[in-house]
């Protein structure tokens, strides 16, 4: 008879190293294949102390620059979809107590999750993110107003801290943990140490991410998204933290689910993850099949998107004196204003011929979708 911690990775036919798959998953998503589902790689296993720090402070070093603008940041961000919330609040068989959101930013990402929480602590290593979160918190609650009373007795604080070290948290004192694209620098597998000692007994993990964004009304503009994003390609790739950005890029297949059986319920692990056609590109062929989410945008926008990224940050830092790659010091456009423009030429263009017409959206917008990755796992009942 097979162990019901390990019936899920048996079920699939997968070695027990392997990321555990969700029945829900693998009804509702295309084939599995070596691309999608792939044992843990090299990326993740375990590092030394010096190494993690490193890498922690490659990814901060933006947001640790005085010049970095936060709000401009919190602005650009897009919000992510009910149906990740939906989703884990389903998946969440413990209490209601204490929510826990890791690299939580300014705190747009928990904010939703907020009122079914007694209390919801975001932490984050930037103190400039954190500064944002107040006025970000009471800007959502005044924006909500059909949720005002369950915002209205929501406890909300924002705390420095990185996500290796909880010590200001007692044991089993968290009922849900959350991170919204922020799992891709944690250390692996370290973290789950740390995570299993501040959850509760029957507590919830719950980490997603988008990858790469495309154009859902023009797919066949997907190779001009991914040539310039992209870390397995030019332009910003370079620039992109490194492993992050490609843990981030393949929706969190590669972060591995713990092991310890004595801890955690390994057989509740769950992932969701919108198809790809190969590391780091989403399929937008069948939207039928997305796990996806989108919203319209405008090319200014847009383009502030991709300015606060980091690895935009990283670029200017390394190239203060350059505006464009290549190009004349003395040029007006970077490289990102003249991407967004391209970008907005081949979108008219294809508009002219008919194509991407059916949302009716002026020649300033254009709809944008970021493929989604969900993981989540439980804690024992009693461990």
């Amino acid at each position: 008879m097979i162990p019901t911690r390990a019936a899920a990775r048996a079920t699939a036919g997968l070695p027990s190293s392997t990321l555990a798959i969700s029945s829900f998953a693998l009804a509702q998503s295309p084939p599995i294949n070596k691309v999608i589902f792939r044992s843990e790689p090299k990326s993740v296993e375990p590092s030394p102390p010096s190494t993690l720090l490193d890498r922690r402070s490659i990814s901060m070093s933006a947001f640790s620059d005085p010049s970095f603008d936060f709000r401009r940041y919190f602005e650009a961000r897009p919000r992510h979809s009910s149906e990740i919330y939906s989703r884990v609040l389903q998946y969440h068989q413990g209490a209601h107590g204490t929510l826990l959101d890791l690299g939580c930013g300014p705190g747009i990402s928990f904010f939703p999750l907020a009122g079914h929480f007694e209390r919801s602590i975001g932490t984050d290593p930037s103190q400039g993110m954190l500064d944002q979160g107040p006025a970000a918190w009471e800007q959502y609650k005044s924006s909500n107003p059909s949720q005002a009373s369950s915002l209205s007795s929501a406890k909300v604080q924002f705390v420095q801290s990185s996500a290796e070290d909880l010590g200001m948290l007692p044991d089993q004192s968290v009922d849900l943990i959350t991170a919204a694209t922020a799992a891709h620098w944690f250390a692996y597998p370290q973290i789950w140490k740390e995570l299993g000692r501040v959850l509760k007994p029957n507590g919830t993990v719950a980490f997603w991410t988008y990858g790469t964004n495309y154009l859902p009304q023009h797919p066949d503009l997907w190779p001009m998204m991914k040539e310039f994003m992209s870390s397995y390609a030019d332009f910003l790739g370079p620039y992109w933290p490194q492993p992050g950005r490609r843990l981030l890029e393949n929706l969190y297949v590669d972060i591995p689910f713990p092991e310890d059986e004595s801890v955690w319920d390994t057989s509740s692990a769950e992932r969701r993850m919108h198809s790809l056609s190969a590391p780091g590109v989403p399929q937008i062929r069948s939207p039928e099949l997305d796990f996806s989410m989108s919203q319209p945008m405008s090319f200014s926008s847009l383009n502030s998107y991709f300015h606060t990224s980091s690895a935009s940050s990283r670029y200017k830092a390394q190239h203060p004196s350059s505006s464009v790659a290549g190009q004349d010091e003395a040029a007006a456009a970077d490289m990102i204003d003249l991407h967004v423009q391209k970008l907005r030429e081949a979108v008219l263009r294809q508009r002219a011929q008919g194509m991407g017409t059916q949302e009716g959206l002026d020649d300033d917008h254009v709809r944008v979708a970021w493929p989604l990755g969900l993981m989540m796992i439980r804690k024992l009942k009693q461990s």
